[in-house]
């Protein structure tokens, strides 16, 4: 596997809350952090994260930003890129790695991609007293937000594996984590086949499950909590006949 990510394309809305409820833990140290980024201390952000799947990065990111931030929340666009302009995560898509981007829901065209210059008496270009340093404060709460939950957290689940049999019921098995904190237990994540992001978590302390619900109608996942309710990646199990 190919280890870096940076950002499928979240668009971040304020005032907004669309999607999955949040799992309401909130880490006090974290909190700390979110609470010291102000304006006057944003000065860039980088959209890097530690390594996995594109879209589940984005439901991570979404579920774990709810927590902390207030009428500031991310939606997830399914699309890889905007019509006709490119973005900073698409060469790493295009070469294997888990990428994903943070981008405002509705872009002011007469700043991205533009030559600096005035034109029918219209200001074009990305200059510095155009920016929304509240906006851009609250998207470096979002990555400070994820990178820190990962840092806290256990490491992913391995070798996740799904029973194929002809049977409603779905047995899951996996082996716990090599990395991170020890988990207390582990979240089967599920969601309907049309559903954009996880619908249910069940809760298990062992390291095998088995489930009323159909492999042929859901989608599953598998997340690893540690003791203070640190959320590990998800991993979703393979197929095994």
């Amino acid at each position: 596997m190919k280890y870096i990510l940076i950002i499928l394309f979240c668009f971040l809305l304020s005032n907004k809350n669309f999607g999955q409820k949040n799992n309401q833990f909130k880490d006090p140290e974290i909190t700390e952090m979110v609470n010291n980024i102000s304006v006057d201390s944003i000065k860039s952000y980088v959209y890097k994260l530690t390594s996995f799947g594109t879209r589940h990065s984005c439901r991570y990111i979404k579920e774990s930003s709810e927590s902390y931030l207030k009428n500031f929340s991310a939606t997830i666009n399914m699309r890889p890129d905007r019509f006709q302009r490119g973005g900073d995560h698409k060469p790493f898509n295009q070469n294997g790695f888990t990428a994903v981007r943070f981008s405002e829901y509705n872009e002011d065209f007469t700043r991205q991609h533009q030559d600096i210059r005035k034109e029918n008496n219209i200001n074009y270009g990305d200059l510095p007293e155009f920016v929304n340093y509240n906006y851009v404060a609250n998207v470096a709460k979002m990555n400070l937000i994820t990178l820190a939950s990962l840092a806290k957290a256990p490491g992913q689940p391995k070798k996740a594996r799904m029973k194929v049999n002809l049977s409603n019921i779905t047995y899951l098995s996996w082996e716990g984590p090599k990395t991170g904190p020890k988990p207390k237990g582990y979240y089967i994540l599920l969601r309907e086949t049309y559903q954009p992001l996880w619908e249910k978590k069940i809760f298990v302390s062992d390291l095998k499950v088995e489930l009323p619900y159909s492999k042929d109608n859901y989608y599953f996942g598998i997340q690893a909590v540690e003791e203070d309710g640190h959320l590990s990646q998800i991993v979703v199990p393979a197929p095994e006949i």
